[in-house]
């Protein structure tokens, strides 16, 4: 093809993650993904260093971290008119369309004019409603409702503040289930109030209907993927003379498998003349190649020797996969996963949608952590699940019949169960920069103290140079994302005219690899 595709990469080219891409045709266009970039946000903030939430989107835009469009955003979050503000080439916008539920493809979503719908599986809209509602409010990750914000002055300076709650509703988003059939179950989850017992504020609640029966004009398919979350979606998107398809995060390596090969084929079977890729693995540092199986029999291996040790998995709150894979470990020897209550409330909200997850039981227990106030929704799980929770002294008390679900956020709970020694699985994606590494310091200097075994990672210090170093241990962690063999294969089998790799530290990989066949636009 001679023409340069319809397509405009806002954020995420140079990055792993971050993804925000516009889509355009006819005056309209569709937004895919619309993350939060890490490498970027972490330039300028960290923990204690946060964009001040009064002002709206001005810290984020000053440095360059959304996309310069106003017409994006909701109108009440762009105070007063921002400098080298640029004009989209689409008049509307028609849709946000979500691969997955991970924040960095759906992270800044919030920021999103509220007339823009989600565009998802049911399983990510099922998902956005646990994060947001078990999450601390940040209007950049409200993707399913927005808090409603109203403009004030404080010394003469403009800013927004949400209002009161009891005059003020929340505003639901309407949501387009692009794979599928919604439930009733999710339907109402998606429209009712935050809180899962019914109080607080209200909700103006948004609706939500199939793709077949919605109003957008755009030919979407949806291909359910291999990905370390459940609801992963490729799409593929006609738009005039072009075929695009979208990949989004998936691998080969998981138990969807044929689900990602189910895509490929159908790639090359709908004539896909334009494929936009991750690329994650390219990179050296981010090869992964154990998979789940292998992670599984490793894992087991090693809880299987644990003696009367007590054992910590540390996973990805998300990667349900991988919870279900630890608690059929730890049902196997004899011993009972616990899980926190925000995991089980994802879970809890994910049944809307699947009915074979595992919920807590006698089996798989919820960790009752000493706070001083609980939220609504954690008061609501501890009341559901009152039959199974299980309290620090307690597992104190019989250390040998647990896994429990912790990762370095959870360390201080050792405090209360104070292990004398243990078995510590590390069952999670390696460090990324220097501020995770730092992490990785702390998290081996309490798993030292309480005298744990550390599978997954190995810890090094060059005292001579202050230098820290994290040596990851195959075998225990599989990866989200293809290798880069499998990226070729995948590029090679569907034979698009035109490749443009996101998602990526490394774009020029796929010039070097691909320009000799496709054009490459980095």
């Amino acid at each position: 093809m001679t023409t340069e595709p319809p397509i405009m990469v806002l954020d995420g080219k140079k990055t792993i993650g971050g993804t925000k891409i516009l889509v355009h045709n006819k005056g309209h266009g569709l937004l895919l993904d619309f993350g939060l970039n890490f490498a970027e946000f972490g330039k300028f903030f960290e923990e204690f260093l946060r964009p001040r939430s009064i002002l709206g989107l001005r810290d984020y835009w000053q440095l360059g971290l959304i996309p310069p469009y106003p017409s994006l955003y909701q109108p009440e979050l762009v105070l007063g008119s921002f400098s080298n503000a640029q004009e989209l080439p689409v008049k509307m916008i028609d849709g946000l369309v979500l691969s997955h539920a991970h924040i960095d493809h759906f992270g800044m979503a919030g920021v999103l004019n509220l007339d823009i719908p989600v565009i998802s599986s049911s399983a990510t809209l099922a998902m956005l409603r646990a994060y947001q509602d078990s999450s601390k409010s940040e209007f950049c990750s409200e993707a399913a409702y927005a808090s409603p914000f109203e403009t004030s002055t404080c010394r003469s300076h403009k800013i927004i503040e949400t209002g009161d709650w009891r005059k003020c509703p929340h505003k639901g988003r309407n949501a387009v289930v692009m794979e599928g059939k919604f439930t009733e179950e999710l339907a109402n989850l998606w429209q009712r109030k935050k809180n899962p017992d019914g109080s607080g504020r209200g909700m103006n609640s948004g609706e939500i209907d199939t793709i077949d029966n919605s109003k957008l004009d755009w030919d979407i398919k949806a291909f359910p993927v291999d990905h370390s979350v459940p609801g992963a979606c490729a799409t593929i998107i006609k738009c005039g003379d072009y075929v695009i398809a979208y990949t989004g995060d998936m691998r080969f390596s998981g138990c969807k498998a044929s689900c990602t090969d189910e895509f490929v084929k159908q790639a090359k079977q709908l004539g896909v003349n334009v494929l936009i890729t991750e690329g994650t693995q390219v990179a050296g540092q981010n090869k992964c190649s154990t998979t789940e199986k292998e992670c599984k029999e490793n894992s087991d291996r090693v809880i299987e020797s644990a003696g009367k040790k007590l054992v910590i998995a540390d996973f990805s709150a998300k990667n349900i996969e991988r919870l279900v894979l630890f608690a059929d470990i730890a049902a196997k020897n004899d011993r009972r996963l616990v899980i926190l209550p925000k995991d089980a409330l994802l879970l809890n909200y994910l049944q809307t949608v699947e009915e074979d997850l595992p919920m807590p039981s006698d089996s798989l227990l919820v960790y009752d952590a000493p706070k001083g106030k609980d939220s609504k929704w954690e008061d609501w799980i501890y009341d559901t699940y009152s039959h199974y929770s299980v309290s620090a002294s307690e597992i104190a008390s019989a250390p040998e019949e647990y896994v429990v679900a912790f990762s370095f956020l959870d360390m201080k709970h050792l405090n209360d169960i104070k292990p004398d020694g243990g078995i510590y699985i590390y069952s999670s994606s390696e460090p990324h920069d220097e501020e995770q590494l730092i992490d990785f310091k702390r998290l081996y200097n309490w798993l030292s103290f309480y005298k744990f075994k550390i599978i997954g990672f190995q810890y090094k210090k060059d005292e001579a140079i202050d230098n820290i170093n994290v040596e990851m241990e195959s075998g225990y962690h599989c990866s989200g994302h293809m290798s880069s063999e499998e990226i070729g294969k995948v590029v090679r089998e569907i034979e698009p005219d035109i490749l443009i790799p996101v998602h990526t530290t490394d774009p020029k990989w796929f010039k070097k690899e691909f320009e000799k066949d496709y054009k490459v636009l980095v």
